[in-house]
């Protein structure tokens, strides 16, 4: 870890580099600035593979109604397991929020 004493952040980086610490005030500055960047944000505390698996959008889901429409028998199939065949297509999701908007899909597509 790096004295802060040494180098401080209002020091300007000329007079660091005469003194041939450029790659430490960077360090030091970087160190700073992570330090000042605690974040209230529940999803700070996620692992970072769950911010890149985006949720579904609506389009998305609309989508994947109208295939699993094309293939399934109306005469058999429930809203239930339409619902559950959704959630299925992705599994890492929950989508109970979006239970109603998949259902109000589902009656249009069908209508």
């Amino acid at each position: 870890m790096l004295n802060s004493s040494v180098f401080t952040a209002n020091e300007p980086l000329a007079c660091v580099q005469r003194r041939g610490g450029g790659q430490h005030f960077l360090l030091l500055m970087l160190s700073i600035l992570l330090a000042g960047e605690e974040s209230e944000h529940s999803s700070d505390d996620e692992p970072l593979i769950k911010i890149l698996r985006k949720p579904p959008t609506e389009d998305q889901l609309r989508e994947t109604v109208k295939k699993l429409l094309e293939t399934a028998n109306l005469e058999e199939v429930t809203m239930k397991q339409l619902c559950k065949k959704v959630n299925e297509s992705y599994p890492d999701h929950d989508l109970s929020d979006k239970k109603e908007y998949i259902k109000k899909t589902v009656k249009e597509l069908i209508s």
